[in-house]
């Protein structure tokens, strides 16, 4: 994903033809989020990976 939407960044990202690794199985049980926080909506997976390394990338050209 990162390489498709930050292409120049490709240079920094592990080899593409290395074996992915498999996740798990299961589901993510949401339940207790959901009854004790009353969370029922979450920030898309890709927009909170990009948005982190937009982020990063920020204080990275800060020199922080």
């Amino acid at each position: 994903m990162i390489r498709t939407k930050r292409p120049e960044l490709a240079h920094r990202l592990p080899n593409p033809d290395l074996p992915i690794s498999k996740q798990s199985p299961y589901g993510l049980d949401l339940t207790l989020a959901q009854e004790l926080l009353g969370l029922t909506e979450y920030i898309p997976f890709e927009e909170t990976v990009l948005a982190s390394l937009d982020l990063g990338l920020q204080i990275e050209n800060q020199g922080v």
